[in-house]
């Protein structure tokens, strides 16, 4: 199992110290012995290591404006890792991974093979669509068309009734 952070869209490679940088994971569950070791959980923590690794100087200048907001002040809810960002895995994320991602901020959810008996994100449950929960995000599930030989996305939606 895997994980992928990509680099935001249009964000700045000239300055190597102020782009966003991707990220890649895998499962190390076995050769840790640890049994948390998932790859969406390693994700967000390689994630998080290299965010509170940044100088503040640079972690300050690379804020976007939006962030701020009146007198520079950081608007709520801006320190949230994985806003914005578009995670991509090799399994659907467990109920603990999707809950991390959900905690986390994630804009959307690419996988590609389902897990019926322990999955977060339609499996056995669906987080985001919980009532109560604070947080939605996108969950896509990449399929190979049968009849073109391809991988299409197939749009898990959200019940836009579900309260946000």
């Amino acid at each position: 199992m895997a994980a992928y952070i990509p680099a935001p869209y249009g964000s700045d490679d000239t300055d190597p110290q102020l782009s966003t940088l991707s990220f890649i994971a895998s499962d190390s569950r076995t050769s840790t012995k640890h049994p948390l070791r998932h790859a969406s959980i390693n994700i967000i923590r390689k994630l998080a290591d290299h965010h509170f690794s940044m100088p503040e100087d640079i972690a300050a200048d690379s804020q976007d404006k939006d962030e701020l907001g009146n007198e520079g002040e950081v608007r709520n809810g801006t320190n949230y890792l994985l806003t914005n960002q578009t995670f991509f895995v090799t399994h659907e994320p467990c109920i603990m991974c999707s809950m991390s991602l959900l905690h986390s901020r994630v804009k959307e959810v690419i996988y590609l093979y389902p897990m019926e008996k322990t999955g977060g994100c339609g499996g056995c449950a669906c987080l985001p669509t919980l009532k109560g929960v604070n947080h939605r995000f996108s969950i896509y599930q990449w399929r190979l068309d049968k009849k073109f030989g391809r991988f299409t996305e197939e749009n898990l939606a959200i019940d836009d009734t579900l309260d946000a």
